[in-house]
């Protein structure tokens, strides 16, 4: 059996997934500044940012990922937990990595973003990606 491939993810949060989430609560912003009154506004901009922010807190933040056998990977998460998937699909958005797993009844997935990966791990997930 070869040695698992591993790929470290650091971990802080992602510029992207930021920068995609600020994006949508402006979006949504933007249109209801044409139908809401300002207090209104205000109002709707906190609940937003609360409710981010209660989102990015509760996920479980991913170290490092291995690729044992074919289409078996392994997640080490921050609370120390390691967990083996079985990956049906890895795609490529240009900016973030999507795994998709077998995990019975209900479908589970897992984004890396690109800025949470070093160079050399960029292009081999890129690698994997395509071979997918």
């Amino acid at each position: 059996m070869d040695k698992p491939t591993e790929i470290q993810c650091q971990r802080k949060l992602s510029y992207w997934q930021l920068a995609m989430h600020m994006f949508f609560i402006i979006t949504i912003e933007w249109i209801a500044l044409h139908i809401l009154p300002w207090p209104y506004l205000i109002l709707l901009a906190v609940i937003f940012s609360l409710a981010m922010y209660y989102h990015l807190k509760k996920q479980r933040h991913m170290l490092s990922c291995a690729m044992l056998e074919h289409h078996t990977w392994t997640f080490l998460y921050e609370d120390d937990c390691v967990e083996r998937y079985n990956v049906t699909q890895i795609i490529d958005h240009h900016l973030y990595f999507v795994f998709y797993f077998e995990t019975g009844i209900f479908a589970r997935s897992q984004v890396i973003w690109k800025d949470q990966l070093s160079a050399c791990d960029y292009r081999k997930m890129k690698v994997y990606a395509k071979l997918y």
